[in-house]
This record gives structure tokens, C-alpha cells and sequence, in this order.
């Protein structure tokens, strides 16, 4: 995929190694050469979610790119990868090797968590600084803003917070230097998938997704296109107007694996809709996906390695040129309409202002103390939240929101520690400032507001062209591996087999506090009704 232009001028800059990618229509082309690229890939996270940065860790990745070359693949999807720290040396060894990385922007700390589903500051300056960091990077292919966030029908109305910030990536990404395209995965759920196909499709161009990534993994052993519904899905695709590729796909019910579906795949009529796909995964885990074993920074091969090897080289891919190429006329998808199964409302959160959630706890008399973590995994502030709102002492409409309904209150958008503090303000305001609902307990603490006018507060909008920050808070407790769960897939993620990966829960349900756990938000939203 290099140019000889581009061979020379990467003696001179180590970011210039390799050709960006670009989509024009439903596929995805070098932007020198012009020539169609296909995505032949596998899932990257070795020791699963929460171990480690696998890109800055180099010298387990030089191992690993050794084998990349020999599988002959040209992409890698990384779930789990850290803003704050530097990515220079890796990103530049794969793309001496001519890898493209397609990273998913959430964390098992930030993310849209299906269950009680809420976008705030948080969450946006995660989003914002992991796709700054990266986009510096010709071989950085695409963002997923979202995995399987809505993974069955009860939790759809999940999808509106996910579309948001599908809206806002967007739009930062296009103030800035080099536009990466923002996409979302999602399931075979049977009674979800066409909805959220046409859901995250469909509205005004700056909130659709650029593209669409399929984990599928319905093709199992010896399956044909029909008992396997790639016949199916190849038609529901073939006129959606954006590239959509297989975002993990390989079913291990019976082991090894042949992977006798690649050659369909890749041939038409598959190939006419799809871009391609990744394979899951490339490092055994505890759901027995791996081509290999790890053990340290070293690696070593398992019979699917040489199968999936195999397979691709006998592929002989039929590629477009840009120059020849129509793309298709496409206005996107229709909405979904809502109903018992469908529960996602078109209108979607507003984008989360950090200068009107800081100027706003300026305005309050009774704050949360600084020494207080409110996003501590044994924080009580679901308790704290509880009593103030849930049992009905003030009201906190303003800190609901409901996707189902389309309803977001003003303030849902600040992050925990400013909606905890509007609700001891609130309670300390009602009591009529009585000090016992604003103790000296560590928890709460009493200020003199410096701002008076919470209207000017709220008018603060939030600039997306603007670049985020170097370090979000402090990456020790935000973003480090040492701070995340061991593995942030469910039990159940771990045994379905055909259904799905153990990275897949990571998009639903480690944003801390998770209020719905503690039946504050159902409390909450109530207050909708």
C-alpha cells in the first residue's frame, strides 16, 4: 500500500509511513494510489479488556507483527488503547508493516452503559482525546464510537446517547486536520439488528455513522450461505450506501475452526456490499477464539493460525479504482418506527458542555467536597443520590434523561460530581440552608457561589472544533489498566460461543456510578412520566 513517494518522504517523517484511507460511497480506498481496500484483519487486545495498552507496549507488538505479516493481513481492531500515553513508536512499526488500526473510542470507564444509559462531559473528553491522539497517524483506519451498546430489546432506548456522540465526534473530527471516519458495531441480535442498521443510518448527515461494523458469527463449521443468513444480511446491506465489513466474526463452536466462509466473503455477491472483516480474535482468551497463545511478550501459534493463513492466500480479490468507480446515490436509511420492540427516540441528547456544568457549580451553596470521589468503585453516591432524589425531598427532573422519550433534563449532560452537587445544593437551598443537610463530613462541603446567573451558566456551549486536552483528570485513576477490571465481558459473554466476544460487553456497563444499579435513575426518570 506504499507509495514510493510515501517511502521517501517516511526518511524524513515517521508518521508518513503509509497511505491514508478514504471512503468514497459504500467502500473504502487508498487516497493516493486509489486502489479499493479490503479489510483482512483480526481483533487485537492480548490478556483481554483491562490488561494493558496493546500498542504502547512494543515489544510484545513487535512479536506480534511478525505474525501479522505472515497471516497476511493488512488491519487490526484494538478495543482498548489510552489516550494519555505516547503511541508514536508503535504506530509507526505497524505501519512499516503496512497494518491500518481501527480503534474503538470507549473504555470499560467511559462508555455508554446500556442499563442506565447517560452522555456526559466525561465522557466526551475520553471521546475527543483518544481520537485527537490517534488521528495524528496516517494508518489509523476509523473509530467506533460504540460496541454493542444495544444488545437486545430491552435497552434500546441506549442507542439516542450513543447517536449523540456519533454527532459529536463527527464534528469534531471535521475541525480538524485529518478527518477519521466514526462508525459503530453492533450484534446479530434477530430482533434489533435492522432496526439499529437503519436507526444509526438514517436523520441529518452529521449524525449518521460513516460506516457500519458486523459482529457476526452465524457462519459455523462446514455452513453455506443460506443456513448460515449470509444471503440475508448481504441483501439487507446492499443498498445501505456506506461500507459495512464483518467488525469480528469467526464462530468456534466446533474447533478448530475452518474459517470456510473467507471465500465468500471475499468473492461476489459478498464483496459488492462488504469491506472485508476481522477476525476474533488473534490471542487465546478465556472464550477460545485465539489463532495463538500468549505468555509474556511472546507468542505462539494454534492450528486456526495456519487455517486463517491459508485461507487468505488463496483469495484472489477483485479490486475498484476510485477513478472508475459510481458510488451509489444514497440519502441514508429510514427511521425506525417506535414501538414494543423499538423504544429509541429520534431526538437526541444535547452535546455535554464542560464550561456550563463548571460555571454552574459556581452557582450552587452546597457542593460536593473536593476530597470526595464520586466516581469511586465503592463510592456510596447512589445512596447520597437516592436520598435527596429518590425519595422525592427535591425535585431532579433536570438530571433525567430518557432516550426512549427523547426528554433530557438541562444539566444530564455534567458529569457525576456536578449532579451530585446539584442535588445537596437543591436540598440545602430547601432546607433553607438548615447545616445539616450540608455537613462537614467529607462529602459535602459549603461554598460562596462566585457565579449568580444560571442562565448564562446553561447558554455555554461546548466548541467541538477544539482540540481536548493533553490528560483528562488524572490518567492514574482515568485511564490506566492497572484501574480497570480484570475483564469486563460477562460470564455469559464468555460462553456464547457463536453469539459474540468477551470484549463485546465493554461498550455497556462500566461507567461508574452506575445509578441504575442502585434504582436511583429509574427514580429519577419517573419524574418524566
Amino acid at each position: 500500500m506504499k507509495s514510493t513517494l510515501f517511502t521517501l518522504v517516511s526518511l524524513i517523517s515517521p508518521l508518513l509511513a503509509i497511505d491514508p484511507i478514504e471512503i468514497v460511497g459504500n467502500k473504502w480506498f487508498n487516497s493516493k494510489s486509489g486502489e479499493e481496500f479490503i479489510i483482512k484483519g483480526v481483533a487485537y487486545q492480548p490478556g483481554g479488556s483491562g490488561k494493558q495498552d496493546p500498542i504502547a507496549n512494543t515489544s510484545q507488538l513487535a512479536n506480534a507483527i511478525k505474525l501479522f505479516k505472515e497471516l497476511g493481513i493488512n488491519t487490526i481492531r484494538v478495543y482498548e488503547a489510552y489516550g494519555h500515553l505516547n503511541h508514536d513508536k508503535g504506530m509507526k512499526m505497524l505501519a512499516d508493516a503496512g497494518i491500518y488500526v481501527i480503534f474503538d473510542l470507549s473504555n470499560p470507564k467511559t462508555s455508554i452503559n446500556r442499563e442506565d444509559p447517560k452522555y456526559d462531559t466525561t465522557i466526551l473528553k475520553a471521546f475527543t482525546q483518544k481520537a485527537d491522539n490517534f488521528a495524528k497517524y496516517d494508518n489509523t483506519l476509523a473509530y467506533f464510537a460504540g460496541n454493542e451498546v444495544n444488545n437486545d430489546i430491552t435497552n434500546t432506548d441506549s442507542n439516542p446517547f450513543v447517536k449523540a456522540t456519533i454527532r459529536d465526534m463527527k464534528a469534531h473530527m471535521k475541525a480538524q486536520k485529518r478527518y477519521i471516519p466514526i462508525g459503530y458495531a453492533n450484534n446479530d441480535d434477530e430482533k434489533t439488528l435492522k432496526n439499529i442498521v437503519d436507526y444509526f443510518n438514517c436523520g441529518k448527515e452529521e449524525e449518521r455513522i460513516d460506516f457500519f461494523g458486523y459482529n457476526i458469527y452465524s457462519w459455523c463449521d462446514d455452513s453455506s450461505m443460506k443456513a448460515s443468513g449470509y444471503d440475508k444480511k448481504t441483501d439487507m446491506f446492499k443498498n445501505y450506501g456506506i461500507p459495512v465489513f464483518f467488525s469480528e466474526y469467526g464462530c468456534n463452536e466446533v474447533r478448530p475452526r475452518k474459517f470456510s466462509d473467507i471465500p465468500h466473503l471475499y468473492s461476489s455477491p459478498m464483496s459488492d456490499v462488504f469491506s472485508g472483516g476481522l477476525i476474533y480474535e488473534f490471542t487465546e482468551e478465556a472464550n477460545n477464539y485465539g489463532l495463538v497463545k500468549v505468555n509474556g511478550n511472546n507468542f505462539s501459534k494454534l492450528v486456526d493460525f495456519d487455517t486463517y493463513k491459508n485461507q487468505l492466500s488463496k483469495l484472489d480479490l477483485k479490486l475498484a479504482n476510485k477513478k472508475s468507480y459510481k458510488a451509489p446515490e444514497s440519502d441514508g436509511s429510514k427511521c425506525p418506527k417506535e414501538g414494543s420492540n423499538w423504544k429509541a427516540s429520534n431526538d437526541l441528547p444535547p452535546t455535554p458542555s464542560v464550561d456550563a456544568c463548571n460555571c454552574l457549580a459556581k452557582t450552587f451553596n452546597c457542593v460536593v467536597s473536593k476530597s470526595y470521589n464520586v466516581t469511586a468503585e465503592n463510592s456510596d453516591a447512589g445512596k447520597l443520590f437516592g436520598y435527596a432524589c429518590g425519595e422525592g425531598k427535591v425535585d431532579c427532573t433536570r438530571l433525567a434523561a430518557d432516550g426512549s422519550k427523547g426528554r433530557y433534563g438541562d444539566i444530564s449532560y455534567c458529569d457525576p460530581t456536578t449532579q451530585l452537587s446539584y442535588a445537596f445544593n437543591a436540598l440545602y437551598t430547601k432546607s433553607k440552608k438548615n447545616k445539616e443537610t450540608c455537613p462537614d463530613d467529607g462529602k459535602h462541603s459549603t461554598q460562596s457561589p462566585s457565579e449568580s446567573d444560571e442562565k448564562k451558566c446553561l447558554a455555554m456551549t461546548h466548541n467541538l472544533s477544539d482540540k481536548a486536552p493533553e490528560t483528562i483528570g488524572n490518567p492514574d485513576t482515568d485511564d490506566t489498566s492497572k484501574d480497570l477490571p480484570e475483564d469486563s465481558s460477562s460470564d455469559s459473554d464468555k460462553q456464547k460461543g457463536k453469539n459474540g466476544s468477551g470484549n463485546s460487553g465493554s461498550n455497556g456497563h462500566y461507567l461508574l456510578p452506575s445509578f441504575a444499579s442502585l434504582a436511583v435513575a429509574t427514580l429519577i426518570t419517573s419524574l418524566f412520566i
